[in-house]
């Protein structure tokens, strides 16, 4: 697919960063900014008529510039780019890739002169909190990082992407499916390589993978009875979901004459993966593939519509289509990219005026610290709903309730600029402790610090916790009170996306005295994130979320056990 310069001015928000996440941001700007201005360079010296990435360079140059007066402000301790455009985003979000991979190759580099295991640990540290910036910025990167990132050639030892697109195969399904499919890539303007992912039994897919990736910028890879017939281990299967290079989630599955059931039974994770289906025909399949590659497809979330915009929270992450979002309607303006994965509000902002305990003009807050947080999203625009809409879907019953449905008082509710919320309110301080917002937009969006506020302390040493049972009960009762209210009463067709996570929880421990010591492991990460698909409304909060509770655990470096809960299960609710 060839280049050519774009950039769009259209003001989406604002863009808030720390100081120090900030001068990451601006080292990756100058980074891209070198990169282009070296090509232009040799192309000049080999006699080109021009500098081809002329513009590219001079919009980097200004946006260097900016940063570097902000920067100059000593007592800035946090930089805010207010009115921030699209094309903007887009830059950051290749100057921080072009980061990650430089620092990647770095990182090998070093590993192959032999540093030490704690030393490299503590550059892929500081890799990981550039891609937890990277994140923030919920746009595709700039089109213009395809053409810098670092090329192989067997004689430099770099990398050389030589290809769009591969696709990996199963060898029955190579002439009726999968060369037609090929095909019509190839007319759509890709460079497809898929005479050589012809898989037989005995054949690696992960190495099969890491082969294609080495030499394309995405991998197809067709789901059907013969390719799992293979006999693949389930481990290989669950990590096609989370492939990434620098960032991007890269392979993109499609499933052909296989139903989800049959996809489920080798990889539950891999069956909530949202998939171009041969169903649908081969045109289909071809269109969707084309739409998830193609790089003018920037947005990865559902934007607010009618508001100022706030924050998105936080990746969306892909799932071979862009992420659960999109900017293509017109009833939907961009939302502001913020720090927190958490919160679509602005710190120490009211969400509404109510009444409560006897007084009048009450504006509770959402204070600042560890919190859970579930979103329930629809996976295509939808119209609008009136203020008065999105109220009746928080009063309406059964009641949506806040995440934290679990007290008996000190619950309220209330319009805001989103929509309408409703909260369970700490008599205290009037603070909010959890919340669940209907966005106008019909975005259902839940927040809790009750779960996570308590600390414990174990030889000598104190720290957060997450109650296991109680923790999983609560995702399960809200996505199901949820589901039931996207349904009936904001008429959400799936499949839907749902993104389920925590934020400033590092050092927090597993309560599960099922694993024989009151709390077991620790998280070494500031989030936990985790997006899945809810295909149809007969599925159980518990098996949704299954796959989002293992990677919690995963990420306190501990195994959920197989049989945790299974007794307690109960019905979903009717919906």
């Amino acid at each position: 697919m060839s280049y050519r310069y774009e950039f769009d001015d259209k003001s989406v928000g604002s863009l808030r960063l720390t100081r120090s996440n900030y001068e990451i941001l601006q080292d990756g700007f100058r980074l891209l900014c070198d990169e282009l201005d070296t090509w232009n360079r040799r192309a000049l010296e080999h006699g080109a008529a021009g500098q081809p990435y002329d513009a590219e360079a001079r919009d980097l140059t200004r946006i260097i510039e900016w940063g570097e007066e902000r920067l100059a402000e000593a007592e800035a301790q946090e930089i805010s780019v207010d009115g921030i455009s699209i094309g903007s985003l887009r830059y950051a979000k290749a100057a921080l890739l072009l980061t990650i991979r430089k620092r990647e190759q770095d990182r090998a580099s070093k590993a192959k002169e032999g540093w030490p295991n704690a030393a490299l640990r503590s550059l892929d540290d500081g890799i990981e909190r550039i891609r937890k910036i990277a994140d923030i910025v919920k746009y595709e990167p700039s089109d213009v990082l395809w053409e810098v990132i670092p090329k192989e050639s067997t004689q430099g030892g770099t990398q050389l992407v030589q290809w769009d697109v591969f696709i990996s195969h199963a060898s029955e399904d190579k002439e009726e499916f999968v060369r037609p499919l090929a095909e019509g890539l190839q007319a759509g303007g890709l460079n497809v390589w898929f005479d050589e992912f012809t898989l037989t039994v005995g054949d690696s897919l992960r190495r099969s993978i890491d082969r294609g990736l080495a030499h394309s910028r995405f991998g197809v890879v067709i789901i059907s009875p013969n390719f799992l017939r293979k006999e693949w281990p389930q481990r290989e299967l669950d990590g096609l979901v989370a492939r990434e290079v620098a960032g991007i989630k890269v392979i993109l599955p499609v499933w052909h004459r296989i139903s989800a059931d049959e996809v489920r039974k080798h990889s539950p994770m891999l069956a909530d993966r949202l998939a171009a289906s041969s169903e649908s025909g081969l045109e289909h399949v071809i269109s969707d593939l084309m739409r998830a590659m193609k790089r003018d497809d920037h947005t990865r979330e559902v934007a607010l519509p009618d508001t100022t915009p706030m924050s998105s929270g936080g990746t969306v992450a892909q799932r071979g289509v862009p992420a659960g979002f999109a900017l293509r309607h017109d009833l939907f303006e961009a939302i502001e990219v913020t720090t927190s994965a958490s919160v679509f509000f602005q710190p120490g902002e009211p969400l509404t005026t109510i009444q409560g305990w006897g007084r009048t003009g009450l504006k509770p807050v959402m204070p600042d610290g560890p919190k859970l947080y579930l979103r329930l999203l629809p996976t295509s625009p939808t119209e609008p709903l009136s203020s008065a809409d999105a109220y009746d879907g928080v009063r309406g019953e059964p009641r949506v309730g806040p995440l934290n449905f679990a007290r008996n008082q000190g619950y309220f509710d209330g319009r805001n600029r989103f929509g309408a919320v409703d909260l369970l309110l700490d008599p205290s301080d009037d603070a909010i402790i959890s919340l669940t917002q209907i966005f106008r937009n019909r975005e259902i969006w839940g927040i809790d610090r009750d779960m996570v506020e308590d600390q414990a302390e174990d030889a000598g040493e104190r720290f957060g916790y997450f109650p296991s049972i109680a923790m999983e009960r609560m995702f399960e009762g809200a996505l199901d009170r949820y589901l039931v209210v996207a349904h009936q009463r904001l008429k959400l067709k799936p499949p839907l996306t749902f993104i389920a996570g925590a934020t400033s929880v590092e050092g927090y421990r597993m309560a599960a005295s099922i694993l024989g010591q009151q709390y077991s492991g620790r998280v070494t990460t500031p989030d936990i994130r985790f997006e899945g698909i809810v295909t149809s409304y007969e599925q159980s909060s518990a098996t949704i979320l299954l796959p989002f509770f293992n990677l919690f655990w995963e990420e306190c470096g501990i195994r959920r056990p197989p049989n945790f809960r299974i007794e307690e299960r109960t019905p979903r609710q009717k919906r």
